[in-house]
């Protein structure tokens, strides 16, 4: 995967190289807004960090340009955003087709996490820490219902890992599960995020103990308000930090 950087900061280039290196990145980094520009073709950077604080009047045209060579949910463009960063320019973002926006100053661990989670809504980290860490309790309001595909039982369980194109699903009797082969659709799966419940078609991408999903057929209209929910996990999530210190 491929990750491009646009800032002047070095102290900004030194922190996302270090972090994200670790998640299996190729990392690039340009100076000049114009240069990474003329050259976005030939990168096809899966995620796009945008210093907007440096070039507040670089990133709208450098977005428009991004999204001709591909759309929000093929390739994910951050806003790092400063002081001059005000409520239009929010709005502004979020008519073109921005994935997100987080403060330039990647002052703590958290900033960096909460980063993270934008970006694993669009994308599967090969993450080289080894077995990636969640906070505990943020999906303690999503729930997943779905039939056996070839028995029909009705299979229950805790979702683990949400993003925007799947879950992680650990069934309460894995041995109801164990024969459900990679590669399965299953339709007309339940899911509840939030006050918010709709139907949902899933296709199984691997099944060891637990079952990660891909979203293969979701409701223009409900997979919006998924996103408005993701979206709400992100900047709205308190993490327990006692039970953090804890682990």
């Amino acid at each position: 995967m491929k990750l491009l950087l646009v800032t002047s900061k070095e102290d900004t280039r030194a922190v996302v190289f270090k972090h994200f290196a670790k998640l299996g990145y190729d990392f690039i980094s340009y100076n000049n807004p114009l240069k990474a520009m003329d050259n976005l073709s030939e990168i096809s950077p899966d995620v796009v960090l945008f210093n907007a604080e440096d070039f507040p009047r670089h990133w709208k045209p450098f977005l428009q340009v991004m999204r001709q060579l591909s759309k929000r949910d093929k390739s994910v463009f951050v806003i790092l955003k400063g002081d001059s960063f005000n409520n239009e320019e929010a709005l502004k973002a979020g008519s073109l087709a921005v994935n997100g926006v987080i403060s330039e100053n990647f002052d703590s661990e958290e900033e960096l996490i909460q980063l993270e989670h934008i970006l694993s809504r669009y994308i599967v980290h090969n993450d080289l820490r080894g077995p990636r860490r969640f906070t505990r309790g943020m999906y303690d309001d999503v729930e997943f219902l779905f039939n056996h595909p070839v028995n029909l039982t009705m299979l229950t369980g805790t979702v683990s890992d949400l993003s925007f194109d799947g879950l992680k699903f650990k069934p309460d009797c894995p041995h109801l599960t164990s024969n459900i082969k990679e590669g399965t659709n299953i339709p007309a799966c339940s899911i509840r995020f939030g006050d918010f419940v709709c139907s949902v078609g899933v296709r199984v991408v691997r099944n060891n103990k637990s079952i990660s999903f891909r979203f293969s057929d979701f409701d223009e209209a409900d997979r919006d308000c998924f996103i408005d929910y993701l979206d709400s996990l992100v900047y709205n999530y308190q993490p327990d930090t006692d039970s953090q210190n804890a682990v």
